[in-house]
């Protein structure tokens, strides 16, 4: 009978997770003392920490390579966020949008039609259940986010039409996406979320080539673990990142990725995000899960887009909509603007001058 080694009893474990979850068995070429590698084989081995970079980085390659081939791209999908309290039946449904997206690198213009739109508010400590309403309804039926490649303008507009708009530096991008539901720096490269490879503890992490291609990786710190599956469809299919607090087998934060592919660029077409953790409300200790999915259903890369798809004019911008440009100050607020004639104005210019 094979004397099996700690080492051989930890590949096995890590195999059998794979298959659980679905994803190709582990090389059996990988196993410990296996005389795979030339270099073991010259009595050279290469040390496993060059093992595990040199994995890394031809991930890392392929992952840049990948994201070098997008210069555009439309999408139409569908995103949605619910928040599901221990307490409570059913999950709430706070964000359900249909989602229209340009993309010509680094220009986007994503355009989200509200089906439901909550606000969340937080009840502070000492404040009465009772008196107290978590949720309640957007006023918002359709927001537009365009960046130009300086600056971000964000365009809402309520069920009568009646629209506003605020101009932002770039650098504030990430907060005005997060504000309209889609908390990305772009529309396209969703992948960028779920794990940094760059940043790995490679020390304390193993990784597991797979049989056909890829590796698992598994981080291990002194208060949590991160898995992580990378696939070799094109050297860099990311499908699932999943962190575990010690001692747990439910994952407190969960990255599920679909991939896509369109005119030579490898995108994800299905994003989700589960977090589970304990309320916001600083009142309560009832465990939350909070789902963000992102699904386009249709997706073209690297086909034309016209500049005029960035103007005001071809948002839809009703003529006579104020603006506040936040990059200026006037009397120690923002600049007022208004929409006339196809541009921005000046909000105090008199009429015959627009």
């Amino acid at each position: 009978m094979m004397n099996l080694t700690a080492a051989h009893l930890q590949v096995a474990s890590l195999c059998i997770t794979c298959l659980c979850c679905g994803m190709p068995p582990c090389a059996h070429a990988q196993e410990p003392n296996s005389l795979a590698s030339p270099e073991a084989a010259r009595g050279t081995p290469r040390s496993e920490l060059e093992s595990k970079q040199q994995l890394i980085q031809q991930a890392v390659l392929a992952r840049d390579s990948n994201a070098a081939q997008l210069n555009s791209a439309f999408g139409v999908g569908k995103i949605q966020y619910t928040v599901h309290e221990a307490d409570q039946p059913e999950p709430v449904v706070v964000l359900d949008a249909d989602i229209q997206m340009f993309f010509d690198q680094p220009k986007y213009r994503v355009h989200l039609v509200y089906e439901q739109k909550l606000n969340e508010s937080v009840r502070v400590q000492g404040q009465n259940e009772e008196d107290f309403e978590r949720w309640s309804p957007s006023s918002l039926a359709e927001q537009v986010v365009m960046y130009d490649g300086e600056q971000i303008v964000s365009i809402e507009c309520d069920h009568d039409r009646n629209c506003t708009g605020t101009i932002y530096f770039g650098f504030a991008k990430m907060a005005v996406m997060r504000n309209a539901g889609f908390p990305f720096e772009d529309p396209v490269s969703l992948w960028s979320q779920a794990l940094h490879l760059e940043g790995l503890d490679l020390k304390n992490t193993s990784l597991t080539p797979l049989e056909q291609g890829g590796f698992v990786g598994l981080l291990s710190k002194n208060t949590y673990r991160m898995k992580f599956f990378v696939l070799d469809q094109f050297g860099y299919d990311l499908r699932r990142v999943s962190s575990y607090r010690i001692g747990e087998t439910q994952p407190f934060r969960d990255y599920l990725l679909d991939w896509g592919e369109s005119n030579g660029l490898h995108y994800v077409r299905r994003f989700t995000n589960v977090v589970t953790s304990a309320n916001r409300d600083t009142g309560s200790n009832v465990q939350t899960v909070r789902k963000l999915s992102i699904e386009y259903s249709h997706f073209e890369a690297n086909i034309p887009v016209s500049e005029e798809v960035f103007s005001l004019t071809a948002m839809g911008v009703p003529e006579g909509t104020p603006f506040l440009d936040k990059r200026s100050t006037v009397d120690g607020g923002p600049k007022e603007l208004l929409f006339s004639n196809g541009s921005l104005q000046e909000a105090n210019t008199p009429p015959a001058q627009r």
